[in-house]
């Protein structure tokens, strides 16, 4: 039977921000259950050290040297064209309902590379990389269309972490009848706009982390990292209530490194050296948890190498269907599984192209 996929993404979220990486101040209870009833991997590479490249390489398959992406601002094209497939398309082609809330990056309103003209059957969120920047927009992004947030203009009624949230859930019990894709590309803990936030960081309210003597970014950012634990949380709960546990996989990972700026006592990136946009393991290597019940095994830490490129091609094979074959990615369905992993990368590669 085809299993349902969910690839849960955090933007910015360090290799060490997660209980089961290390961290020992912040709480991640729902995200360390993942783990305890599944597989942690200790070397995952995300697609790039920012957040378009390594986006572009889960897509495609293609690594930091073929993705159309290299960095992103528009040194280089950014956006997917006609020939570029993407995992959403070679899933959709098997009958998979696919759906995506959050950042995408690779292709902006009125272009090719717009995510329903790459194998989405729904998106909501934010198309334009810079518009995923604001936490209260004027409006999402939703399938050809907009979804208009007036409450945003004068007053800050929709957190759009919330709204991608509902979008997600509402996506998963829509298509419970059918195999499924579900990209959910949070935007949390990415930094805000400036005119935003002044502190760099949005949120509703700092009340859980008010009585710690914390900087007001360090609670900020502690409230982003509580609500997306909550949200995987419901996601999963979901899943179980809905008797789909058993054909789920369902994969955390960040896009890239934690950011510089973060409040040094919470260690973002733990023991890696480097940063967001460097190319030393801290701005590359990411958590990685995949949990499937009943076919991964419980509590594994696996060594494996793999990176984003890989998903495609795994997720294809999962699916019976066909990887294109200019995939740079190779299927890792044994290391998931706690097998062998009879295939391994000869090199990877990385680029950032800022210039």
């Amino acid at each position: 039977e085809q299993p349902n996929i969910i690839f849960i993404m955090a933007d910015d979220l360090g290799y060490g921000d997660i209980g089961v990486y290390g961290q020992s101040i912040l709480k991640t209870p729902n995200i360390d259950r993942l783990a305890t009833g599944g597989m942690r991997f200790t070397q995952a590479y995300a697609g790039g050290s920012v957040c378009t490249p390594s986006r572009s390489v889960f897509m495609t398959g293609l690594h930091g040297g073929h993705t159309v992406a290299r960095d992103n601002v528009p040194h280089y094209d950014t956006y997917l064209e006609e020939e570029h497939v993407t995992l959403a398309q070679v899933l959709k082609s098997t009958g998979y309902a696919t759906g995506g809330v959050g950042k995408w990056s690779l292709g902006d309103a009125g272009t090719v590379g717009r995510a329903t003209n790459k194998g989405f059957d729904m998106w909501l969120g934010y198309l334009n990389q810079d518009h995923a920047h604001y936490y209260y927009p004027d409006y999402l992004d939703y399938n050809d269309t907009i979804l208009g947030l007036p409450g945003n203009t004068l007053l800050r009624d929709h957190y759009s972490h919330d709204v991608l949230t509902n979008g997600a859930l509402n996506f998963i019990r829509s298509s419970a009848d059918q195999p499924f894709f579900l990209y959910v590309a949070y935007t949390v803990p990415h930094y805000a706009a400036p005119e935003e936030d002044e502190h760099g960081l949005t949120v509703p309210s700092t009340a859980a982390f008010d009585g710690n003597q914390w900087p007001t970014s360090a609670k900020k950012y502690a409230t982003m990292l509580d609500k997306l634990d909550a949200d995987v949380g419901r996601i999963t709960d979901l899943i179980q209530a809905l008797d789909l546990a058993e054909n789920t996989l369902i994969v955390f990972t960040s896009d890239n490194g934690g950011h510089s700026t973060t409040y040094k006592p919470f260690n973002t990136n733990g023991p890696l050296r480097g940063y967001k946009r460097d190319l030393t393991e801290g701005g590359i290597r990411v958590p990685f948890i995949a949990y499937w019940p009943g076919h991964i095994p419980d509590g594994v830490v696996n060594e494996e190498v793999i990176a984003f490129q890989d998903m495609l091609p795994t997720f294809a094979a999962l699916a019976g269907a066909k990887a294109p074959e200019n995939c740079d990615g190779i299927s890792v369905v044994n290391a998931l599984l706690g097998n062998a992993q009879e295939e391994h990368h000869e090199q990877l590669y990385w680029e950032y192209g800022h210039c």
